[in-house]
């Protein structure tokens, strides 16, 4: 029951109107006066307003848990003698009614009408299903999957492993990657030679790496071309002569296997250390190498020393040092190898947090990622398994105004840890249950509560500006044709409304249902859906506030409608949901890049594992 009480003065007579609408029944009362004009006064006036249907349970907002045999009760009043409730015909007793209907997981929504002439309409929705709290991992949430180009494309650019790999050799000083070559000495039996080494650099325009995918990891290959190493020695003969000399190879071959697995506990290494022994101990991908295979090219060295032959003497030597020099540049490759691969791959996942209030949303996200075990290798490529969260942050604290922190949750509809992909460098599989926690996270902390229309003249009345405020958070599912819907329940519509004769606040609830379309932020590389279609929309107006003269509920409850889609295209504007990037800070030291989807993508739903793919080429993108 609703009352307003309003002042007016009632100038002669006694009267009683009755106005009745297709919701709701009002009634005025007021007595006479016959005092004159000047001396008259205001009396209270009470105009009191009934819906004609009202459903109490399940309650605004309602987060029902499954029930054994699928079905929820449904409660209310109604006046009149029998009411449909979801297309059953049920009796109204005593002005009260009762009944069950089917739910299915995610948001239903229960339309009751009176079954008379002058009928009433209600709406309300529930979400029906099992709820992860907002700390829940869910494990396997994003799956990525790289195949063959994604090691190696061959087009030289900034967007696969090998080039990646190549940049980063190409940054380094090559002596402190393969490590110091030791100090040699040579005994020749006249004399002797001390030798040690001082800078390594090499064509760095001609260095050639390849890797490509293998069963336990991946195969690398590839080679350095013009080597040159800087010699301090000692020759010792007849007495000690100090020099320099450069060491020139023609090229160095290098071939060999990278084994990488899961490890809960992987020594993640730190690349700022060139001699890979910081690590951090964290679940992630192990990789090592067994010593790869190396091919040194012509030696030759060249001195400062004005003694004749020694430059040639020390060629030969040099020569005869080959598998030394080679078993070093081996040692080297090896261990900076199977570094290199483990961090690239380790830096694959999500941003620690997203905001989207750049999207218009007032919100933020918390992320947190970790590799898991369904992550695995294969001779086509990798498949990485990350356990996510997505949540509203935790500092500082939601205040009692948002929604989040008293709901049990998000919709839980069981992801399957495994998909099938389609061809592509790249693959990237959402679980369904990861964009509803995102979505949740976004309603908990009021992300979603926005003025949805201007200030609006509609010529018999005007509407001050449209306030929406989802009282459940949307939900995203699958269809068995392919599609993807996105649910919204018990929106509240509020505003206020103008003409002759009423101010007044109004309210009103919308449900509604409509596809989505998905792509990628060409930005960002972030996930996009934007709403497409003509949505399917619930408007209940028995939630109007005040009276409402009856001359304009029609036209009210017809503009709602008409409205209608446009607030829930407003309620939703395009949201952007994070993608797994592989950051290339660690790597290069760059941390505003990565590599990412590029637009256009395909987008691939599995319904039997509630998963959704978007797969594409490799991009750098800028984060």
């Amino acid at each position: 029951m609703k009352h307003r009480k309003i002042e007016i003065a009632i100038l002669s007579f006694m009267f009683t109107v009755v106005a009745c609408g297709t919701s709701h029944q009002a009634k005025v009362a007021t007595k006479l006066t016959t005092e004159p004009k000047n001396q008259q006064q205001s009396v209270p006036l009470t105009f009191e307003q009934t819906s004609q249907i009202s459903i109490t349970s399940p309650a605004v907002g309602a987060f029902v848990q499954p029930s054994q045999d699928g079905t929820v009760e449904v409660a209310g009043t109604a006046n009149g003698n029998s009411i449909t409730v979801n297309g059953q015909v049920v009796a109204v007793n005593g002005g009260s009614f009762s009944a069950k209907i089917p739910a299915n997981f995610g948001i239903n929504v229960i339309s009751a009408k009176l079954n008379q002439a002058v009928g009433g309409e209600a709406q309300r929705a529930f979400l029906y299903g099992n709820f992860a709290p907002s700390n829940a991992t869910i494990p396997s949430g994003i799956l990525v999957r790289t195949t063959a180009p994604f090691y190696d494309d061959h087009s030289g650019d900034l967007d696969d492993l090998s080039v990646i790999a190549k940049t980063k050799l190409n940054q380094l000083d090559l002596l402190k990657l393969i490590g110091e070559l030791p100090p040699v000495s040579y005994n020749f039996g006249i004399g002797s030679v001390d030798m040690s080494v001082t800078t390594v650099s090499y064509a760095k325009d001609k260095l050639a790496l390849d890797l490509s995918p293998k069963a336990t990891g991946a195969h690398i290959n590839g080679g350095l071309a013009s080597i040159n190493i800087g010699l301090k020695f000692v020759l010792h003969l007849g007495g000690d002569y100090e020099a320099d000399a450069v060491v020139a190879v023609d090229t160095v071959g290098f071939d060999g296997d990278i084994d990488a697995h899961f490890d809960p506990a992987a020594h993640v290494p730190d690349l700022n250390d060139p001699f890979g022994t910081n690590f951090t101990i964290e679940p992630g991908i192990d990789a090592s190498m067994a010593l790869p295979t190396i091919s040194l090219g012509t030696i030759k060295i060249t001195t400062n020393l004005k003694f004749n032959g020694i430059d040639d003497f020390l060629t030969w030597l040099a020569n005869q040092m080959k598998n030394t020099i080679a078993s070093v540049v081996a040692q080297g490759i090896q261990q900076n190898s199977a570094n290199h691969f483990a961090l690239a791959l380790n830096e694959v996942g999500l941003p620690s947090s997203f905001d989207l209030n750049s999207f218009g949303l007032p919100a933020v996200l918390s992320i947190t990622d970790v590799f898991d075990n369904a992550t695995s290798f294969d001779d086509q490529g990798a498949t990485i398994s990350v356990t996510t969260n997505l949540a509203w942050p935790s500092s500082p604290a939601l205040g009692p105004n948002n929604p989040g922190p008293s709901a049990p949750g998000s919709l839980v509809v069981g992801s399957s840890p495994t998909t099938q992909f389609p061809q592509a460098t790249i693959g990237v599989s959402l679980a369904f249950d990861v964009l509803n926690q995102a979505l949740f996270a976004v309603w908990g902390q009021n992300g979603l509560v926005r003025t949805v229309l201007p200030a609006t003249n509609l010529g018999v009345f005007n509407l001050d500006p449209v306030v929406a405020t989802p009282r459940l958070p949307p939900v995203m599912l699958p269809t068995t044709d392919g599609r993807v819907t996105l649910a919204l329940g018990d929106i509240e519509v509020t505003t206020a409304l103008h003409t002759f004769g009423f101010d007044g606040p109004v309210k009103v609830t919308l449900s509604a249902n409509v596809d989505v379309t998905l792509g990628v932020d060409s930005q960002n590389g972030a996930l996009v859906f934007t709403l497409s279609g003509t949505p399917q929309v619930f408007v209940d107006v028995n939630d109007l506030f005040g009276l409402v003269p009856d001359a304009l509920l029609l036209p009210l409850s017809e503009a709602l409608q008409a409205f209608a889609p446009t607030i829930i295209e407003n309620v939703v504007k395009p949201i952007e949901v994070p993608l797994p990037t592989m950051s290339l800070n660690a790597i290069l030291g760059d941390p505003h890049s990565a590599l990412g989807l590029a637009p256009p993508v395909q987008v691939a739903i599995d319904e039997p594992t509630h998963r959704l793919i978007v797969s594409g080429d490799v991009v750098l993108v800028q984060k």
